[in-house]
C-alpha cells in the first residue's frame, strides 16, 4: 500500500491545496492515505479535412471530438486554446479556414483533464503554369492562323475555347501541350482563352489573345 510521507515545513511559501487539508490529519491520525488518481483526459479533437496543401480556400474544416458532449474551443490567431481561451464551437462544426492558416483546438470537460492540443496548417498548393500561345495574337491576311499551345507544368491538362467562354477544368477542349490548333478569325476577330490544371495544384491563371484577318495583312 503506498503511503504519503508528511514532512515539517517552515516555508511561508508552502501552500497547500484543499485535497491537502483533508489528507494531512487522516495521515496523523495514523490512516494510510492512499495517492490521488490522475483524471482520464477528454480525447484530442479531430479535424476533416487535415492540414495540408489545397487549390482552394477557404477550407471549410469539421471540428468534432469523441466522448459525451465535451466543450471545444479554437483559436487561428497562432495561440494555444484552452478551457478558458479560443472560440467556443460544438463537436461537428464547421470553422472557416484561410490560406496559411493554423488551426487550433482543444476539447474540455468538467471531471477530466484537458485533451492535447489539435494542430494543422492549411496551404495553398502550388500554381500550374499560365499556358502560353506562339503566336501570342495577331492581325493576318489568312482565313486560318495556326496557334501552339503549351504549359510548362508537367503532366498538366489544358483545355481552350474559342467562344468567348471562360475555360475550367471541366468545360472546354482538351489538347496537349506542344500542340496546335487552328483557328478561322473572322474580321471582327476571335479571342481564344486557354487555362491548364492538375491534381493537387492550383489552377493555372486563364490566357486570353485576340486574332484578326484582315485581307489586307493589317498593312
Amino acid at each position: 500500500m503506498n503511503v504519503f510521507r508528511l514532512k515539517n515545513s517552515n516555508s511561508t511559501n508552502h501552500k497547500f491545496n484543499q485535497c491537502a487539508l483533508v489528507l494531512i490529519p487522516l495521515a496523523l491520525a495514523g490512516f494510510a492515505v492512499l495517492p490521488v488518481q490522475a483524471l482520464t483526459a477528454v480525447a484530442a479533437p479531430l479535424f476533416s479535412p487535415v492540414g495540408g496543401l489545397y487549390a482552394t480556400f477557404p477550407q471549410s474544416v469539421k471540428i468534432t471530438a469523441a466522448g459525451t458532449a465535451p466543450s471545444i474551443r479554437y483559436t487561428l490567431d497562432g495561440t494555444n486554446p484552452s478551457s478558458t481561451h479560443g472560440t467556443l464551437i460544438a463537436s461537428g462544426a464547421v470553422v472557416s479556414v484561410a490560406a496559411g492558416k493554423t488551426l487550433k483546438a482543444i476539447a474540455y470537460k468538467i471531471g477530466f483533464a484537458d485533451s492535447t492540443i489539435t494542430s494543422a496548417t492549411y496551404r495553398l498548393a502550388a500554381k500550374v503554369a499560365t499556358p502560353t500561345f506562339a503566336p501570342d495574337g495577331q492581325t493576318s491576311d489568312l482565313h486560318s492562323v495556326s496557334v501552339t499551345i503549351s504549359c510548362s507544368t508537367s503532366g498538366a491538362t489544358i483545355r481552350y475555347t474559342t467562344d468567348r467562354s471562360t475555360p475550367t477544368s471541366t468545360h472546354g477542349t482538351i489538347i496537349i501541350s506542344g500542340s496546335k490548333v487552328t483557328i478561322f478569325p473572322p474580321a471582327a476577330g476571335m479571342t481564344l482563352k486557354a487555362m491548364a490544371y492538375k491534381s493537387g495544384l492550383t489552377n493555372s491563371a486563364v490566357k486570353s489573345a485576340d486574332y484578326y484577318w484582315d485581307a489586307s495583312g493589317g498593312r
